[in-house]
């Protein structure tokens, strides 16, 4: 990176690189990299960009305009920096340049990470890259996963090791201090103790249906129905749109997922998929939408829809929001008096529910839009009921008494 071997400051809005005599790469309050000249009757600066992009050109304008009024290379007439970054600023800088290359909830996702639990921490707080000890790091992802979920210490970990890293490819750090230490701390994979996947029984779930439609709207029945009767994930529901959808055939496809507000591509490439819906949902779906038309018709949109599942207080443009319907899940637990679930705990029943009924484990799969069969069998495979089962006391019956029975009932006895 071109900025690592210049000298900087702290300025108002960010850093403030000195690249040559007068001249000098700072942010201003937008967060847009500036190259500023201030050289005898010069005074001028120049917009470069955001973003490491922004940073990058500006760096390399400076050095052009730098060389153009010494005579020599900039990074010539500089002392190289004496000093290591700390973990703070080099973190900052580290998620800032990740803006272009990261989706938006990932982005959040590491900032929120940095924020709350990594940078807090005396380990990296302030401190010169090249001072954190590979100890210091496990004993603080330990502490960590005392009071949070194995998935909360792999990502603050991923987090950590992606920055060190970059130190390491940068030349502020001779190693990576975090490399190959989740291992340590962590069970394997298969191992580790993630939340159990926690169905309602059949009986549980009408129940829980039966009242959602006594306390929610018609759109709020759809959406919980649409997950423990299709498998489809919370974010995949509240993205449904008319045209993916196939009455006639009895299937939606699913291209899309809703949240924090915004649409975006499922997960994975199977996630999107043709679902196939029962004949009963397909009946509950086709009345919704026939509502749905008549109620575009009153708002004078000539019974145009769009979403299937929009949100009455955005007066129909954008669909429910997650948290709206996870609060919704914890109402209507409590009023059936039924044990707390999440939304996901729908989609948990939906796989249950088929496979204790002698579907098969791979239909499923692609019903639920797995990435693969096995993710399937190691997150149901205890409620997969035997093939044999039927065949079960004849397979595991004594041999004695298997063969008196056939003495009995196989074999003509002479008189």
């Amino acid at each position: 990176m071109p900025w690592r071997k210049y000298p900087w400051t702290q300025g108002t809005h960010g850093r403030c690189y000195k690249i040559g005599v007068g001249v000098n790469v700072r942010c201003d309050k937008d967060k847009i990299w500036r190259v500023y000249v201030n050289r005898g009757d010069q005074r001028k600066n120049r917009t470069m960009g955001a973003g490491r992009e922004g940073l990058t050109s500006a760096i390399k304008a400076a050095e052009a305009i730098a060389e153009k009024l010494s005579g020599i290379p900039a990074q010539s007439a500089l002392p190289p920096p004496n000093h290591c970054p700390d973990f703070t600023s080099y973190a900052k800088d580290w998620l800032e340049g990740g803006k272009i290359r990261w989706k938006e909830y990932t982005w959040e996702r590491y900032e929120q990470l940095l924020r709350i639990h990594i940078l807090p921490s005396p380990v990296f707080k302030d401190r010169a890259m090249d001072k954190i000890q590979r100890q210091e790091i496990k004993s603080m992802l330990t502490e960590l996963g005392k009071t949070r979920s194995p998935a909360t210490v792999e990502a603050a970990h991923s987090v950590i090791h992606s920055i060190l890293y970059q130190a390491m490819d940068d030349g502020h750090v001779n190693s990576n201090p975090a490399g190959r230490l989740l291992r340590h701390i962590l069970k394997s994979k298969n191992e580790r103790d993630q939340k159990e996947a926690d169905p309602f029984k059949k009986k549980e779930r009408d129940r829980f249906l039966e009242t959602a439609e006594k306390m929610c709207n018609r759109s709020e029945v759809m959406i919980l129905k649409m997950m423990v009767h299709a498998g489809l994930r919370l974010g995949e529901t509240l993205a449904m749109k008319e045209e993916g959808l196939d009455l006639e055939r009895g299937s939606y496809h699913v291209t899309e997922t809703f949240k924090r507000g915004s649409f975006s591509k499922p997960k994975t490439k199977k996630s999107r998929r043709i679902v196939d819906l029962p004949d009963f949902l397909v009946e509950d779906l086709r009345r919704h939408v026939v509502m749905l038309r008549r109620e575009s018709l009153e708002r004078g949109k000539g019974g145009d829809i769009s979403l299937l599942f929009p949100d009455p207080a955005t007066l129909l443009e954008c669909p429910y929001s997650q948290k709206k319907i996870q609060g919704l899940m914890k109402k209507v637990c409590r009023k059936a008096k039924l044990k707390m679930r999440n939304p996901h705990d729908l989609r948990h029943t939906y796989a249950t529910i088929m496979l204790m009924a002698h579907q098969s484990p791979a239909y499923v799969q692609r019903q639920m839009g797995h990435s693969s069969f096995q993710i399937t069998v190691d997150v149901y495979g205890h409620w997969i009921p035997g093939e044999g089962r039927r065949q079960l006391d004849e397979a595991l019956m004594p041999s004695e008494k298997t063969g008196r029975e056939k003495g009995n009932h196989g074999v003509k006895r002479s008189g």
